[in-house]
C-alpha cells in the first residue's frame, strides 16, 4: 500500500515532526467543509446527501477503480440527480478529495484507539491480537481505502499527510518496542517497526482479497508470525 510506504520524514526528527503538524493541521483546519464542499450542508436532509454520495463514491473505487467513476454514475447509485451532486461537489476529484480526508481522520482515530497508553504493558499476543482485529476491521469497514491510496491521482498535500499518518503509525510501534524492550538501538526499535507496518499492510491487502472463507484463517497465521516476530525483537541480545 502506497500510504505505508517509509519515507524521509522518519528518518529525520525534525522533518518527521513537521508533517505531523501538517497533518494535525490539514485534518482539523482544512477539512471537507471548507476544502472540498462547495457548500456546507446544514440541514439533516443535506448531511445525508453528502453522506451518501461519500459511501457510493467508496463503494464504487473498491469495484471500478479510479476510472470507471464518474459524476453521473455516483449521483445514480446515490439516488440523486447530477444536479444535487453539483451543489455540494464540483467534480468527482472533489468527491475522492473529501473521501480521503474522511479515511485520514479514521486512521487517526484508530491509531489512538490501538495505541492505548497501557500498549507496553499488555502481553504481546493480546496486543497484536487487538491490532490486527482492528486493522481487519477498518479495512471492512473502509473497503476503497486501499484503492483510493494507490490511485495515481492523489493529489502530492494529501499523499505528504498519508505518509505523514503513516510515520506516526511507525513511530507508535516504535515506542512500544522501545517500552517493552529498553535494550535496544534506537536504530533497530525504528527499523523493526518499520518492517512489521510494512509487514501488516502486505497481509491486509492479501486478507481483503482472499476469498471469504479463506480470511480467519489467514488472520490466525498472520497472528502468530507477527507474536513470533515481536517477540524476537524484544528478546534480541
Amino acid at each position: 500500500m502506497k500510504s505505508f510506504h517509509v519515507c524521509n520524514y522518519v528518518r529525520k526528527f525534525h522533518i518527521f515532526q513537521l508533517v505531523l503538524d501538517n497533518c494535525s493541521y490539514f485534518i482539523h483546519n482544512e477539512g471537507m467543509d471548507e476544502q472540498t464542499l462547495r457548500r456546507t450542508p446544514q440541514q439533516e436532509r443535506s448531511q445525508q446527501r453528502v453522506e451518501k454520495i461519500l459511501q457510493v463514491a467508496s463503494d464504487l473505487i473498491r469495484s471500478e477503480g479510479y476510472e470507471g467513476l464518474s459524476t453521473s454514475v455516483i449521483a445514480e447509485q446515490a439516488g440523486i440527480s447530477v444536479g444535487s451532486l453539483y451543489q455540494f461537489f464540483a467534480n468527482k476529484e472533489a468527491i475522492l478529495q473529501a473521501l480521503a480526508q474522511r479515511y485520514l481522520e479514521k486512521v487517526t482515530l484508530l491509531n489512538e484507539t490501538v495505541f492505548t497508553p497501557d500498549a507496553i504493558y499488555v502481553p504481546v499476543d493480546v496486543l497484536f491480537g487487538r491490532t490486527v482485529d482492528g486493522l481487519v476491521d477498518f479495512m471492512a469497514r473502509n473497503q476503497g481505502f486501499h484503492q483510493l491510496f494507490n490511485s495515481p491521482w492523489i493529489s502530492p498535500e494529501l499523499q505528504a499527510v498519508s505518509d505523514a499518518a503513516t510515520a506516526q503509525m511507525i513511530m507508535k510501534v516504535k515506542q512500544i518496542f522501545l517500552g517493552k524492550a529498553p535494550h535496544l538501538a534506537d536504530e533497530q526499535a525504528q527499523a523493526a517497526a518499520a518492517v512489521l507496518v510494512h509487514m501488516v499492510s502486505g497481509v491486509l491487502t492479501l486478507v481483503e482479497t482472499a476469498v471469504p472463507a479463506q480470511r480467519p484463517l489467514i488472520i490466525t497465521e498472520f497472528k502468530r508470525m507477527g507474536v513470533a516476530y515481536l517477540n524476537a525483537v524484544i528478546t534480541s541480545a
